[in-house]
């Protein structure tokens, strides 16, 4: 067994995908990850690669030529020859790092977390997918574009407490910040949200958001999910604006864009 480092055209991945004859099902998603990756610069050599049995055929790295094929871009990586066939048994078995597991490394900013992972995933999957497939660096590329807002957030929903300070109303946060809504009032909905306590009528639309999120925990469920989101949205812009919310009825979209 022997491993070199080659620089892997298009041409030679679609050649090697003919050799790819017992692997498990392509996830498209992860090759559009990777070919996002690649496009964007952000494809980096590791000891991670690609890796062919001795009789030639594909052992790893599926993923990883499907999406030079997509990208059209080659990339530079490992590639381990004469792999002996009963490694196939150990390949790919361990617990998949995930975007948390890097950011606790201490290579970036204190604020990028579990908790700012997690907003920028429902604002990529448009506040109806928390799990949005993003790779580390896009997430990363998407902190450091809004870092003022989605540092602020962190910041004021420090504390959780279930129901009321989950990924989407973060990110409903981060929402309302970017369109221009004043940060002293996001921190004070997030106060409200948190202990329940106003300082006035015009304060009620956090109240009303908190009693529907705590008395209803189906509403994070399916496709009640972005209902929720509109009704967050409307109840941040009526705080914003000191409009006190009688009833807190279904919305027909968003009250804020979403960053891209």
């Amino acid at each position: 067994m022997y491993t070199l480092i080659l620089d892997v055209t298009p041409d030679m991945a679609r050649a090697w995908l003919n050799l790819n004859t017992a692997n498990r099902a392509v996830k498209n998603t992860k090759v559009d990850q990777y070919a996002r990756d690649i496009i964007s610069g952000n494809w980096q050599v590791t000891h991670q690669g690609l890796a062919f049995y001795k009789d030639g055929t594909l052992a790893d790295g599926q993923h990883r030529l499907h999406a030079i094929v997509k990208a059209n871009v080659p990339i530079k990586t490992l590639v381990t020859m004469d792999l002996p066939r009963e490694t196939m048994s150990v390949l790919d078995v361990g617990k998949t790092r995930e975007a948390h597991d890097i950011a606790k490394l201490g290579l970036y900013p204190n604020w990028i977390n579990p908790n700012t992972i997690a907003i920028v995933r429902a604002l990529n999957g448009k506040l109806q997918n928390t799990k949005a497939t993003m790779s580390f660096s896009e997430i990363i590329s998407y902190c450091m574009k809004y870092q003022d807002s989605i540092s602020f957030v962190n910041h004021v929903v420090s504390s959780k407490k279930k129901g009321v300070t989950s990924a989407v109303i973060g990110a409903s946060y981060v929402c309302a910040l970017e369109a221009g809504s004043p940060k002293e009032k996001i921190k004070r909905f997030a106060e409200i949200m948190y202990s329940g306590e106003i300082n006035g009528p015009y304060e009620n639309a956090a109240i009303r958001l908190r009693e529907m999120l705590i008395s209803n925990p189906n509403c994070w469920v399916g496709t009640e999910k972005f209902e929720t989101a509109k009704k967050i949205h409307r109840c941040i812009h009526s705080f914003c604006n000191n409009h006190p919310l009688e009833r807190l009825a279904s919305q027909s979209s968003l009250k804020f864009p979403i960053p891209t």
